[in-house]
């Protein structure tokens, strides 16, 4: 089955100035043999595509470039990159109660399943059980992938809460034996024992920044982490660290 290799960027204002976004990514290797945009269906916005030679190019890119900031637009603008439409998709139902996780802390989390397509239908905010929760759809093209991160992932902690993770309803009569499988007994199937590697403990912002200098790869640390710019400042919180060492876990899960 052949895979659509084109990435997109979606819902960009009207008048919005490509050319700092195009000479990033049509300067990393691999570079986008197509470049095109079009409007929303409302003509409101816009839509930016960059179509690659093969579907393999185009994840290169993707692990690459999704998430990198660009200063020179407003408000550190932040590359969310998503494939478009394939022919054929399978998706999870993904959700964590009580806590707000953005789109690229998604795709951490994600990272590990090579199919991934992006995420859709992306909600933060309160039910309407007023309880604050995140919860999206993860687009897969192999049925394997999806099949396998709901058995990997369903159960597994977040912090203080918990991943959820089902077959999406449109999937499960195309995936039926498996949900018949995980579904029938009402038990997980395969869910791993998750072990957090990171001891963690409540400290002072004093403690963690001398914990942090005096520490023997402490400017690789900085030169690897995400948190750089926050670490330089002396400002890092504790529910920064927590997330941080969280998603952490996931790069090596």
């Amino acid at each position: 089955m052949k895979h659509e290799p084109t990435l997109m960027m979606g819902d960009l204002p009207s008048g919005f100035d490509y050319s700092h976004m195009d000479a990033l990514i049509c300067n990393t290797n691999p570079k986008p043999q197509r470049v095109r945009d079009s409007l929303t269906k409302d003509k409101s916005k816009h839509n930016r595509f960059y179509q690659y030679e093969n579907f393999e190019e185009a994840r290169t890119a993707w692990k690459l470039l999704n998430g990198m900031r660009i200063p020179s637009i407003y408000n550190e603008f932040e590359l969310d990159l998503t494939f478009t439409m394939q022919d054929k998709e399978y998706c999870a139902f993904f959700s964590i109660l009580h806590y707000g996780v953005n789109r690229l802390e998604i795709y951490t989390i994600m990272n590990r399943y090579p199919s991934i397509l992006g995420v859709a239908h992306h909600r933060k905010g309160y039910n309407s059980q007023r309880k604050f929760h995140t919860s999206c759809m993860v687009r897969f093209y192999d049925k394997e992938d999806c099949m396998q991160a709901v058995r990997e992932l369903n159960g597994v902690p977040f912090e203080k809460a918990r991943i959820s993770m089902t077959v999406a309803a449109r999937d499960i009569d195309e995936l039926k034996e498996y949900v018949w499988q995980r579904e029938s007994p009402k038990l997980e199937v395969g869910v791993p024992l998750f072990q957090n590697i990171y001891e963690k403990r409540e400290v002072t912002q004093q403690e963690f920044n001398d914990i942090t200098i005096n520490s023997e790869s402490f400017f690789e640390d900085l030169e690897a982490s995400r948190w750089t710019d926050i670490a330089l400042q002396c400002s890092v919180k504790n529910y920064q660290y927590s997330r941080q060492s969280t998603l952490n876990y996931f790069k090596y899960f």
